[in-house]
């Protein structure tokens, strides 16, 4: 079910990463998740889940919301930065 208009949240919404991806790029390692490569990818589906007022017929109940995200992330004097970011 996804969100409808009108709706009035009742809870708080929920927001969840699933299926995350990560991908380093540029020298050093890839595999044993020491993150010394100079970028990376992250890829993975945001879920904004909620529970909204009134009749499920008449836009209440559960609502989740699925986005997949990609970020890029790069490596700057030892600290990530953000420099892309995509939702779609």
């Amino acid at each position: 079910m996804t969100e409808r208009e009108g709706a009035k949240p009742i809870i708080p919404t929920v927001i969840s990463m699933s299926n995350p991806h990560v991908r380093w790029l540029g020298g050093g390692c890839c595999s044993d998740g020491c993150g010394e490569g100079s970028a990376a990818v992250i890829t993975y589906v945001r879920l904004d889940q909620t529970m909204t007022d009134g009749d499920i017929e008449k836009c209440g109940g559960p609502s989740t919301k699925p986005m997949t995200e990609t970020r890029v992330w790069e490596n700057r004097d030892g600290k990530l930065v953000n420099v892309h970011f995509h939702k779609s």
